[in-house]
């Protein structure tokens, strides 16, 4: 049997909104120790950044690649990096100059660049005179995101709208608007800023040629997952992934989120799953 390289996404997929996994990890991290053993491999698929991505490798088990920032990057443990396809927006300095505006239209605001889970885990929220703080993320490297949050670390939704409407007009100013997608979740107070065109497929054709012969499965729940078909040879959802996901889908879990990917690995190690018929 050929060997598998299983593609896991993050947010979702394997963690929960509270972004910790929903079940112990105990049969989980064995089965992938003992699917490794028989050679498979296991990597992380997502729009997160690599640096997160290498920490939650190590909390799962996974030794494969990381394909990080919706498929603009692969990368392995060690730390190299491999761009999909050229970058044409300086995000670097994108970033200096939001972050420059930001400061400059919200002074009473904190505005910190620090990895939010690290403000999460050690519930450290910053001393704002408006009680709202922005948190940039650090590492980011083709594109650009942030949280608006109060200090309690929940979202702030009335400042939330201005501190977008402030993104925007930085892009406009800069004349790079259409060439930006901007994800806005308002409900987590989330922004998140990527080059368009960007998709987890762009990595698959890097993965091929650096693991040729693996058979490539997919494991997700969300719509950026659903355009991965036609270019794995196998895709799986969880069970509350969306509804495009779900239609196209090879295998759908019964479970959610962690104890829905394990199900999907029991079953991809105990009875080898093909494509799905469509009409």
């Amino acid at each position: 049997m050929r060997p598998r390289l299983i593609l896991c996404d993050l947010d979702m997929s394997l963690i929960g909104r509270d972004y910790q996994p929903t079940i112990q990890l105990d049969a989980f991290k064995l089965l992938v120790r003992q699917m490794m053993e028989a050679g498979d491999l296991f990597g992380l698929n997502s729009d997160t950044p690599y640096e997160p991505l290498r920490r939650w490798m190590g909390i799962f088990g996974f030794t494969g690649p990381i394909v990080s920032e919706k498929g603009a990057i692969v990368s392995t443990l060690s730390g190299s990096h491999l761009l999909t396809r050229q970058q044409v927006i300086g995000w670097h300095s994108v970033k200096q100059l939001i972050i420059s505006s930001l400061r400059s239209a919200f002074p009473d605001f904190a505005l910190t660049e620090e990895y939010y889970l690290d403000l999460l885990s050690n519930q450290r929220g910053l001393d704002a005179r408006s009680g709202t703080m922005i948190v940039i993320n650090p590492f980011r490297l083709c594109g650009f995101g942030l949280h608006v949050w109060t200090n309690q670390l929940t979202p702030d939704y009335g400042a939330y709208p201005s501190v977008v409407g402030t993104v925007k007009v930085v892009l406009d100013r800069l004349g790079i608007t259409e060439l930006v997608d901007i994800d806005a979740n308002a409900e987590c107070g989330v922004l998140i800023l990527s080059s368009a065109g960007l998709d987890k497929e762009l990595a698959v054709p890097v993965l091929r040629r650096k693991y040729r012969g693996y058979r490539v499965i997919a494991i997700g729940d969300g719509r950026s997952d659903a355009r991965l078909l036609g270019h794995v040879d196998l895709l799986c959802a969880v069970s509350n992934a969306a509804a495009e996901l779900q239609a196209v889908a090879d295998f759908v879990a019964t479970e959610p989120i962690t104890a829905g990917a394990l199900e999907i690995l029991q079953r991809i190690s105990t009875k080898p799953l093909g494509k799905r018929r469509r009409a």
